[in-house]
């Protein structure tokens, strides 16, 4: 039930944060960056020593489950806590563990007025994650980019960092066909080059901006998942083609923020969407469910399309049975009625006008709409004032009166067959709810 505020959600794996001359690298010594889990818990859990303020975070419980060997754990957000658990499924799964994440429960926005570098970190604390390449054009640029922030939040590290974030976006132009492997500096041939580059260009062009400026920052790897290109439920199927690279800064009194980048132009096609069936049958084959969605033959359960489709024809089918079944004895009606056959047999002659599309509309009066078929069957007005009469009981409705309904109906009969061309009269007959529509 956890639901991200961009709608992505980040497992993170590892992060760069030492500057070892040339490039961001893991630091390997263990002073730093102690919040990141790397190891894979075993019998015991393993622990981050998190600096992620409790206040502003919510703690989200999740499990894991490895289907391909990985160097670290991954976990959802800022994950404080691996605890083993028993693999419900060796053959599928190569890892399961229980993880327990902190993800920030306020908008970044609401952090304005927070430093980044707290007044604790030691020099070489504060060196160790505001290295940088001493190419000058890295402080140059961000000084020039932050010339814009509102004056009432010049100072702000946050701010700061949002302008140069804003920037990356604006300028940048996300693709996979510039990869800058030839530089010694991959980060400079893309910021201040063609600015066409992917993830981990963005994340280290955006980390050395925001360290020039004195913001702690580090660029995090592990996998974005766009929760609204995934099925529901419970389960998140991670593809490899989700593998991202993102910025984190620093603020003081709230922990690493992650602080990603989304360039505006693009020439990659939208992310396919997970098969939603492959992610529920691995979500029922991680909760331990023996049958993962499989019958006790072994084979997947299936909607019987085929017995649906039979079964919705034959409904139809039937309907339409019924249609014409009940269009036949509105037409017969007269004859097995004999008593009421004055009004039967105008309502049958109604039924026919209906077939050929000519019934009665909204709001029109019988005698209306028995002057606009005049041309048709001029018979038809006849036949509606004998109908209106005898209805409102002027002049009685004896035999004789039975007899001239009779003669106008075979005439108005008569008038249709020379009137209508045969192929309408034929498509008439097909017609099986013309009598719905009768007025």
């Amino acid at each position: 039930d956890f639901a991200p505020r961009n709608n992505i959600i980040y497992f993170r794996q590892s992060v760069l944060s030492r500057f070892n001359g040339t490039r961001l690298v893991r630091d390997e010594g263990g002073a730093r960056d102690r919040d990141v889990l790397s190891q894979f818990p075993r019998e015991r859990p393993v622990e981050a020593r998190s600096g992620q303020s409790p206040g502003d975070h919510t703690v989200v419980p999740s499990t894991m489950y490895l289907l391909v060997d990985h160097p670290q754990p991954i976990g959802l957000g800022h994950p404080r806590k691996y605890a083993l658990v028993k693999n419900p499924n060796p053959q599928q799964f190569v890892a399961a563990y229980d993880a327990v994440s902190s993800v920030l429960s306020v908008p970044t926005q609401r952090l304005l007025g927070r430093r980044s570098i707290p007044g604790g970190w030691d020099k070489a604390r504060q060196g160790h994650y505001l290295s940088h390449p001493p190419d000058p054009r890295y402080r140059t640029l961000a000084d020039i980019i932050v010339r814009d922030v509102d004056p009432r939040f010049a100072g702000d590290d946050l701010a700061r960092a949002y302008a140069i974030k804003r920037y990356l976006e604006r300028e940048g132009f996300y693709t996979l066909r510039s990869s800058h492997k030839d530089d010694r500096d991959p980060a400079a041939s893309f910021l201040f080059g063609s600015m066409r580059g992917y993830c981990v260009h963005f994340a280290h062009a955006a980390a050395y901006l925001l360290r020039s400026q004195g913001i702690a920052a580090r660029v995090a790897l592990g996998y974005a998942v766009q929760t609204t290109k995934r099925g529901g439920g419970s389960s998140v199927l991670v593809m490899a083609d989700r593998a991202h690279a993102w910025p984190e800064i620093h603020l003081v009194g709230i922990g690493w923020v992650t602080f990603d980048i989304y360039p505006e132009r693009t020439d990659m096609p939208p992310p396919t969407m997970v098969d939603y069936d492959l992610e529920k049958l691995l979500g029922e084959l991680a909760r331990s469910d023996k049958t993962a969605g499989l019958r006790p033959d072994g084979k997947p359960f299936e909607i019987p399309w085929a017995v649906i489709g039979a079964v919705s024809l034959a409904s139809l089918m039937g309907l339409l049975l019924l249609a014409y079944l009940i269009k036949g004895y509105r037409r017969l009606a007269p004859r097995l009625r004999p008593a009421a056959y004055p009004r039967l047999a105008y309502v049958a002659v109604l039924d026919r006008l209906s077939d050929l599309g000519v019934r009665r509309r909204h709001g029109e009066t019988r005698e209306r709409h028995a002057a606009r078929l005049r041309e048709l069957t001029p018979s038809f007005d006849s036949l509606t004032r004998l109908h209106l009469s005898m209805a409102l009981g002027a002049g009685g409705s004896g035999p004789g009166r039975g007899a001239e309904v009779a003669r106008l109906e075979a005439q108005v009969l008569a008038e249709l067959r020379g009137a209508v061309h045969p192929a309408r009269r034929a498509l008439a007959v097909l017609n099986p709810i013309g009598w719905i529509l009768t007025r």
